[in-house]
């Protein structure tokens, strides 16, 4: 109700950060943070966002991304330099979850002031921000001071690399407000690597079932594959393997063509496919989720 604001923590997808622990972000442990303060707090919601990889560009771009930010680009530049949008995420949708699930007021756990703005309205107010401070390392030092300086970020106002001259990774300031921190415990690195081959265990079966029910649905369709390098060309070819698909299932379009002899189905990347299968006959697209 708007007089017992819920604790709220609405978290974009990271591969990388969530399911593989990488250190160059502080996605992880935000996330083990918000879980953690819900279950401190007794009640709450973690709002787990997909499609927003990379800050909406995908897990492929992300890693390119990367490759840039080796060479000594922040990730901002390494963005702008793939001539890609340095944050595209919607938060609207996750407005409007929250409120189909009664949620009208708000203690958001956020340094984010994009995502802090993308979330008021559709219903929601909120009544405070709870900052969701992580530790700093010599890994995401750099890509933090780039929140910070170039995102605007709520993060404490202390030159990280002053913080990591000290030596060792040393936690963010607390500051007058509550904040999460997550290595408040030693971390045995045995057993956090068992923990992450568990994690890519379940991963690999979460994948393998999701196959499991594509291919077959696929098979009893007659579903065409139609590569990227080969839609100019216009030419059709064997049905492939999901795992061939492009990984970035935001991107996949499903081209249903009917004519007045035989139908045909198709996957395809992009909308140069769909302008091809409509001169052959009627065109109807859909997003594939």
């Amino acid at each position: 109700t708007d007089d017992d604001p819920l604790l709220v923590r609405v978290h974009s997808e990271c591969c990388t950060g969530d399911v593989f622990g990488s250190l160059r972000c502080d996605c992880g442990p935000q996330l083990d943070a918000g879980l953690k303060r819900i279950e401190q707090e007794g009640r709450g919601c973690l709002l787990y966002l997909r499609g927003q990889e990379g800050r909406g560009i995908g897990l492929g771009h992300k890693i390119r991304a990367y490759a840039l930010q080796d060479k000594g680009r922040d990730t901002v530049e390494a963005n702008e330099d793939l001539g890609l949008p340095v944050d595209s995420r919607d938060y609207g949708i996750g407005a409007q979850i929250l409120r189909m699930l009664g949620v009208t007021s708000m203690r958001l756990m956020t340094n984010n002031p994009a995502k802090y703005a993308g979330l008021t309205g559709y219903g929601l107010s909120i009544a405070e921000r709870v900052p969701c401070l992580t530790s700093v390392n010599i890994e995401n030092v750099f890509y933090l001071r780039t929140k910070q300086q170039k995102m605007g970020h709520w993060l404490p106002t202390e030159d990280f690399d002053a913080m990591l001259d000290a030596g060792g990774e040393v936690p963010v300031a607390s500051t007058a407000e509550a904040s999460v921190s997550t290595d408040d415990e030693p971390v045995d690195p045995e057993a956090q690597l068992e923990l992450m081959r568990e994690q890519l265990a379940d991963a690999c079966k979460e994948l393998d079932r999701l196959r499991s029910l594509v291919e077959p649905r696929a098979e009893s369709e007659g579903s065409l594959s139609v590569p990227h390098d080969s839609l100019n060309a216009g030419k059709r070819t064997g049905s492939v393997a999901p795992s061939a698909l492009p990984p970035d299932n935001r991107e996949v379009i499903i081209v249903h063509v009917r004519s007045d002899s035989q139908s045909h189905q198709s996957t395809t990347t992009g909308d140069a496919a769909a302008r091809s299968a409509s001169q052959r006959g009627q065109t109807m697209l859909r997003q594939c989720v």
